[in-house]
This record gives C-alpha cells, structure tokens and sequence, in this order.
C-alpha cells in the first residue's frame, strides 16, 4: 500500500495523513493555478450532481443487453439449483463465477453488435 501512495503529492499525504484539507492558498502553490481559479473548482458542484450533463446520451440498445445479462444470470442460477437440489439457494461464490461469466457473454454480444452495426452504417 505504501508503494501506491509513494507517487501522490506530498500536501496531499499530508491531508492523507491528519486529515487536514489544505487551504485554497496551499492548492494554488501546489499545483500552479490561481486562487480564483482553485476556490472556483472547490465551489463547484460535485461531480455526480454533473454527471449526467457530461455523459453521452445512452445507446438506445443498452437496456435490451443489460435485461439480457439479468434474465441469463436468473437462468444460469436456476439451472445451477436444479443440479444441486440439497441448495436453497445459490452460493455467493458460485452465483459471483455465474455473474462473471454473463458479464463476459454479454459483453462479447454487445461488442458484437456494435460492430455490425457499424459495418451497417458504412454501407
């Protein structure tokens, strides 16, 4: 763990260390912008107040393939309980690998359809 803090600022493993957050002053030293330009950012609004701003609209196929992911899990999982019928339900490591590898099946899908849609739309 050490290692991975070894390359962060040292005002920021200061802040790290006591808990103190830097003043919007020792930020602008720090890292070379102005104090306007530091109290602006820490005015702003959170990210995830913004993030729906910023994203890109949402492929209008997503849901289909995310549906696809939970149907698959909830079948995978049944077909898993059928086997091993002295189960009442699925074992959290077992249902992990499950999800897993969905994840991967759909994944693959959705890549998949990406690119034939792509080639569709160059033709």
């Amino acid at each position: 763990m050490l290692h991975d803090l070894a390359d962060l600022h040292p005002l920021l493993l200061q802040g790290l260390r006591t808990g103190v957050v830097p003043s919007s002053a020792e930020i602008a030293e720090a890292t070379g912008k102005t104090l306007a330009e530091v109290e602006r950012i820490l005015e702003a609004p959170d990210d995830d107040e913004t993030d729906e701003d910023d994203a890109e609209p949402e492929d209008p196929d997503a849901q289909q393939f995310r549906d696809r992911y939970h149907w698959l899990v909830e079948q995978r999982c049944a077909g898993w309980l059928e086997e091993h019928d002295d189960y009442r339900e699925v074992p959290d490591g077992v249902r992990r690998r499950i999800e897993a590898d969905c994840n991967d099946s759909i994944q693959y899908q959705w890549r998949q359809h990406l690119a034939a849609r792509r080639e569709r739309d160059e033709d």
